[in-house]
């Protein structure tokens, strides 16, 4: 149990009475502290530095949000606390501290599966590791960039990075880092159907942890090594291999491995008729995965039981575990549910015709029963089809929309804005970007809050829209930034629609005595790319912040 004296550290090293060196201070010397007292803390540091122009302190505050947003996978104010160290013009930063910051990005980028934003810190960060020579983050950061690719299906770009980062481990001799690279070299060929060569690669990764004692990190090698087995038909060394990963788990009271080693014994349980047994393993690991709210391994192992079931012919509870499955799959909203759901709806065709074959057969009362209930239920499938078709539509937009402002947000930027850059090119019509700032936002929320600065963000936004054409789009592009694609309209356009949007913002007025203005920048697309097109104008609207704000330069 916590001592109760810790909670009370806080308030008096960090209070209004204390300075933003003892707030660093207490952060750097207390490793222990939970990511929500680290954010209290750091943002009084970051308020107290800010006040004081103690630039220095303001980064390192900075960093430590990013970390502790990051650990509670709030990966947007991570990102956000990032940008903000690397465009801040008045924070000096080494190299070092550049590429970290970078690395940390691409990290967080990932997580929210914006992988064009991902690659591109990962790959400025891969820059500045291999010109320093740091073989330990170079080789991380190459694996990063092959995990990338491979989300987005890239599987021969994965496999180069993932083989440049093993490469790179064995050059440096770190052992530890070449057992998780060739954990995921075989992943890679386990998915391109190189089952022999995976299998060899999963081997080596093992005996390299083994020899470390990292017995923790042994669980996932065990379970490939078994699936591989079982698709090799090497039966006699699956379940040893399942075993000792399922032991391990115990060990380390590793409830989520606990219980995906349980549902890989149950699946191959079954797929070799063991029903007693896979009833068994499967009943386990659905408990255990409930128990801990994993919802994927939860609605995997659902579709396991109801494999389980479909094979021992209880069609009855293999519609009721199929069903469940897509209920929490409707939680889910990945993009497979579409899929999953026409998988289920052939599945349950098929039982339906069966059974309609055997009452015609059979002609009893009983199988005409089961009958009705199989169309009750299989309407009540539909229904629930239909709704996760809704479901996914409705969460698509939402997905596309920012909920402060009504404008689209950032998380398809760079597919649409390369869309319209493509259409240009291919009707040679002319296509012009801005990106706007609101100038010193953060002191606007500090002197009257954060609910002044929705408002201003709310008015902004309706300006930009007021100010533009029905067909132009208006993105909030971040925190106080705002871009703007202009299709069909050339540089001079753009800017006279700049300064109108900076003439009507300065005008305003949104909150008693409350003045904002913006500043900005206008690009015209030439040979660019969507990202380059993007990061041009960026630069741009920091020449307008740095020649004084309230500005457009084009």
């Amino acid at each position: 149990m916590k001592n109760p004296e810790e909670d009370q550290r806080i308030p008096e090293r960090c209070g209004s009475n204390n300075t933003a060196e003892s707030c660093i201070e207490f952060l750097e010397e207390n490793n222990q502290l939970k990511p929500d007292e680290i954010i209290k803390i750091a943002e009084e540091a970051l308020r107290l530095a800010d006040s004081g122009k103690r630039n220095h302190l303001k980064k390192k505050a900075l960093f430590h949000l990013s970390k502790a947003h990051s650990k509670l996978r709030d990966y947007q104010q991570s990102i956000y606390s990032l940008r903000t160290i690397l465009q801040e013009s008045d924070i000096e930063l080494t190299e070092e501290e550049k590429a970290d910051c970078h690395d940390s990005l691409g990290t967080a980028y990932w997580n929210i599966c914006d992988y064009d934003s991902a690659l591109e810190n990962l790959l400025s960060a891969l820059d500045y590791y291999e010109r320093v020579d740091d073989k330990r983050r170079k080789s991380a950061v190459e694996a990063n960039i092959g995990i990338v690719f491979a989300d987005v299906e890239e599987d021969e770009k994965a496999l180069e990075y993932t083989r440049k980062a093993l490469r790179t481990a064995e050059v440096s001799g770190n052992e530890a880092q070449r057992a998780s690279y060739l954990n995921n070299l075989g992943i890679l060929l386990f998915r391109q159907d190189e089952r022999e060569e995976a299998l060899q690669y999963f081997l080596e990764s093992a005996r390299v942890k083994e020899q470390l004692g990292e017995e923790a990190k042994l669980v996932t090698t065990y379970l490939n090594i078994a699936d591989t087995y079982a698709e090799l038909g090497v039966k006699d060394k699956v379940i040893p291999f399942l075993e000792k990963a399922l032991k391990i788990a115990i060990d380390n009271d590793n409830v989520r491995y606990h219980a995906r080693a349980l549902r890989s014994l149950g699946s191959y349980y079954s797929g070799n008729c063991c029903y007693d047994k896979a009833e068994s393993f499967l009943g386990e690991a659905l408990k255990m995965s409930e128990q801990i709210a994993n919802t994927k391994d939860t609605a995997a192992v659902l579709e396991d039981l109801s494999i389980l079931y479909e094979r021992m012919g209880d069609h009855y509870r293999a519609l009721k575990y199929k069903k469940e499955q897509m209920e929490l799959q409707k939680k889910i909203f990945s993009e497979e549910t579409v899929k999953k759901v026409a998988e289920t709806h052939t599945l349950y065709e098929v039982k339906k015709k069966e059974l309609e074959t055997e009452l015609l057969r059979e002609r009893t009362e009983e199988l005409a029963r089961l009958n009705r209930e199989l169309n009750s239920q299989y309407r009540d499938l539909q229904a629930t089809e239909s709704a996760l078709r809704e479901a996914n539509m409705e969460l698509q937009m939402k997905m596309e929309i920012d909920p402060l402002t009504g404008l689209l947000n950032n998380q398809r930027i760079y597919e649409k804005l390369q869309g319209y850059v493509d259409n240009s090119r291919e009707n040679k019509e002319p296509l012009s970007v801005i990106m706007f700032d609101i100038d010193h936002f953060k002191k606007l929320n500090d002197r009257y809050g954060h609910a002044v600065g929705n408002k201003a963000l709310v008015e902004i936004g309706r300006i930009i829209k007021e100010s533009t054409r029905e067909n132009d789009l208006v993105f909030r592009f971040g925190g106080e930034e705002f871009l703007v694609v202009l299709p069909c309209r050339r540089i001079g356009v753009a800017i006279q629609v700049a300064e109108r949007v900076r003439n009507a913002v300065e005008r305003v007025a949104f909150h008693e005595d409350a003045r904002i203005t913006i500043s900005g920048g206008a690009k015209e697309l030439d040979q660019q790319s969507a990202h380059e097109l993007i990061v041009e104008v960026d630069k741009l609207l920091y020449k307008a912040k740095n020649s004084g704000r309230n500005r457009i330069a084009g």
